[in-house]
């Protein structure tokens, strides 16, 4: 199962953590997402870190709200069908 976007407080908490010597959360974070999502998101933020997992945090949480969107309508067209 795909791990969840993370949120802004996970995202914050996992490079207070870093900062602290443990990085173990942060690379967890960044191993979560695709190379695509992480890539675009470095880019638009200009190689900033902690916006750029942000950013991909975002692209990933909006993919998934979109595909369960999608599997509730095909669900719905399949029941209304006769």
């Amino acid at each position: 199962m795909k791990k969840p976007a993370p949120s802004d407080r996970q995202i914050d908490r996992a490079f207070r953590l870093a900062s602290e010597g443990r990085a173990g959360k942060l690379v967890d974070i960044i191993r979560s997402f695709g190379k695509d999502d992480l890539v675009r998101g470095l880019s638009a933020t200009r190689g900033n870190l902690r916006q750029g997992i942000a950013y991909a945090a975002g692209r990933k949480d909006y993919r998934e709200k979109t595909s369960s969107y999608n599997r509730a309508l095909k669900k719905a067209n399949r029941k209304a069908a006769p």
